[in-house]
């Protein structure tokens, strides 16, 4: 994954026994894993944009203190690294996707919703987030409605409220209704 401005740049993810890691253009990669950076030139111009339907997304967010993150991760979302990346960044895994955390200085910096979790039992969630000290974010849709208590509701059902992790990223937590 390429990540404009940001250095180190890596990009980790399994696919069977291999190994892929870009670094700021620079492929390295182990036995039995192939090129990301051929993988995207050949997506483009052999197959046409659609091969990308096919491949898996692989989130990454950024910490300005990769240390401080492990603890928000591990004592606000419970969630403990499944691994280290060369480049000291940490592989994480939610709900059967993995997700990676790395040491950048542009942490914060994105305004809009990084990570959604949807879930089933929100009001359950979302006071399990809070013993766990999560404060929510306020929001206010203008003619929409806003959150009470940092929460949204719309008429049919839907729930929706917004956190910050330890860096600045911006998650959701939503459910249909």
């Amino acid at each position: 994954m390429w990540l404009v401005g940001d250095v180190p740049a890596a990009r980790g993810q399994r696919r069977g026994v291999g190994f892929e890691m870009v670094r700021v253009g620079l492929t390295v990669a182990t036995s039995k894993s192939r090129s990301w950076s051929s993988g995207v030139q050949s997506a483009t111009t052999e197959r046409g944009m659609a091969m990308f339907a096919n491949l898996p997304i692989h989130p990454v967010l950024a910490a300005s203190d990769i240390d401080r993150a492990k603890k928000w991760y591990s004592e606000k979302l419970g969630l403990k690294p499944v691994s280290a990346e060369l480049f000291g960044g940490l592989q994480y895994e939610a709900g059967g996707v993995g997700f990676l955390v790395y040491q950048s200085d542009f942490a914060g910096t994105n305004k809009a919703t990084a990570v959604g979790f949807n879930v089933d039992n929100f009001d359950e969630v979302v006071d399990f987030l809070r013993t766990r000290g999560v404060e929510f974010e306020h929001v206010d849709f203008g003619e929409m409605g806003a959150s009470v208590d940092g929460v949204i509701a719309s008429p049919d059902g839907q729930k929706a409220a917004w956190f910050k992790d330890s860096e600045g990223n911006i998650f959701a937590v939503s459910t249909d209704g």
